[in-house]
């Protein structure tokens, strides 16, 4: 058996042991939390635009009929999302191999996917940027694939890419630059691609229309993204502390061997005479990203996940021809060549291994830009804290099968994580009260064992009218130290004890 008959099974193990080791190793993020809420809304028949309006709507539809039935919804979820990786993964193979005629190329751009802890991140997580990411891989493809092969076919296929892209998030709308580059750097002669092209702006205009309409219209998405510049001296202090953040962000994401390979490939494939075709990888690569360093007042990392995928093949590239020269100069046979490049190939990953290795054993040791260690990690909408607080209540609704009844004071991420973890049980309610006109005491249900929550972390704090009816009975903190939650117990014969 050829040896490239294993090819696909070898990268498809490497993918699926790379995110189901430790998928659950990060807890629940805040947007993780909405986005499984939105899709249990949307499986009762409930606020069925609310994902439109914010811009990111297909991954909760598709969500919807398959988590809200889990017994771990966020697992559940997690999976959906590492499904959706593997559509990157072997799309991006295809378009390496389309781009550089290289079957090395295309398979050490999907081993750099295994590997790449920007992708190992996100694919794991109840997120819409790695469904972006699927269908940015797929519309390069497609474009390339249109430029060179000009068929009505692919060009309506183009065309559903696009919008599958937006739906999933509107930031996808960059992808609608992606044929013409296609056009301008990879077409041999034009004039037959402007139909087909034509065909695939039509059908895409057509799917997200509606969408976008709705996306526009909630003009406080856009207002808390974009920000408001009041001249241009404060347009220029935006873009480059945005600049500066974005090359923070992908050189920990991305890590420092894929970016110098990156450009290593660009520079091999202009002195092989396929500038044009390196060219377009790059654009796609840096260009969303000039785009957002200009306009956007609050972004996160996740926002540049698909400039990833035009990323590795030139990564990859860069390596296949740098390794292919070393070779020539060297004049080395085949044994001493494939030793040079396993060792280099191990040098190049050891930062990414290294990232990923934390991210399946001990998601606070990974290092994380400053930015998503917040997120993750020790600030108020990382999952630290919360899940050892709904683990706690959980063991409580164990001992009470007559039910629980928790109460918070105020914002709780930890009652709302509650609230959407057991929706399926009956017996479990969530209550806000407000703490200046309603005592929990008052609240308590015959046999319902009664918990209060406050959630330090979001700077709420115990009322002073209500600590005489309760005791502490759990506390819980963030990887720093950090007071997460205090949860207490009613201690009064009201409370059903």
């Amino acid at each position: 058996m050829k040896p490239s008959a294993f090819r696909w099974p070898v990268l498809l193990s490497l993918y699926l042991a790379s995110r189901l080791v430790g998928l659950m190793a990060l807890p629940m993020f805040l947007d993780e939390r909405i986005h499984l809420r939105w899709a249990y809304w949307i499986e009762q028949g409930r606020r069925l635009r609310v994902p439109l309006l914010a811009g990111r709507g297909l991954s909760v539809y598709l969500l919807a009929p398959i988590a809200t039935h889990a017994d771990d919804p966020l697992r559940a979820g997690r999976l959906l999302t590492v499904v959706i990786g593997l559509v990157t993964l072997v799309a991006g193979h295809r378009l390496a191999l389309r781009v550089t005629g290289d079957r090395r190329v295309a398979d050490l751009t999907a081993l750099f996917y295994i590997a790449c802890p920007f992708t190992l991140a996100y694919d794991r997580m109840v997120l819409t940027d790695a469904f972006l990411s699927a269908f940015t891989a797929l519309t390069l493809l497609l474009s390339v694939r249109l430029a060179e092969e000009p068929r009505w076919s692919t060009g309506a296929a183009l065309g559903a890419a696009i919008a599958l892209g937006v739906l999933s998030k509107a930031t996808g709308l960059l992808l609608f630059t992606v044929p013409v580059l296609a056009l301008v750097l990879v077409a041999r002669t034009r004039r037959p691609v402007l139909g087909p092209l034509a065909l695939a702006f039509a059908v895409a205009s057509t799917v997200v229309a509606y969408p976008l309409w709705l996306f526009f219209r909630k003009t406080d998405e856009l207002v808390g993204a974009i920000g408001v510049r009041d001249s241009e001296t404060s347009f220029s202090g935006n873009a480059a502390a945005n600049l500066g953040l974005a090359a923070e962000w992908l050189w920990a994401y991305w890590t420092p061997g894929l970016v110098v390979l990156a450009l290593a490939g660009l520079a091999l494939a202009i002195a092989a005479g396929q500038g044009r075709r390196g060219a377009f990888l790059a654009l796609l690569a840096v260009g969303p990203t000039v785009a957002f360093v200009s306009v956007s007042g609050i972004w996160y990392p996740r926002y540049l996940l698909f400039t990833t995928v035009p990323l590795l093949p030139l990564s990859a590239w860069g390596f296949v021809g740098a390794i292919d020269l070393v070779r020539k100069r060297g004049r080395l046979s085949t044994g001493p060549a494939a030793g040079l490049a396993v060792a280099a190939l191990a040098l190049v990953l050891a930062p990414a291994a290294l990232f990923d290795l934390a991210l399946w054993t001990d998601p606070p040791r990974a290092p994380f830009p400053a930015i998503e260690r917040f997120q993750y990690v020790t600030g108020w909408p990382s999952g630290y804290g919360m899940r050892d607080s709904v683990a706690f209540l959980r063991l409580e609704r164990e001992r009470h099968p007559e039910g629980l009844l928790l109460v918070t004071p105020g914002p709780s991420t930890t009652a709302s994580a509650v609230r959407l973890l057991c929706a399926r049980d009956p017996a479990v309610d969530v209550l806000y009260v407000d703490p200046t006109s309603t005592d929990p005491a008052a609240l308590a249900r015959p046999g319902r064992a009664l918990f209060v929550i406050v959630s330090l972390v979001e700077g709420v704090r115990l009322p002073e009218t209500w600590a005489r009816d309760l005791a502490p009975a759990f506390a819980s903190f963030k990887p720093d130290g950090a007071a997460t939650d205090q949860i207490y117990r009613a201690v009064t014969a009201t409370a059903g004890r």
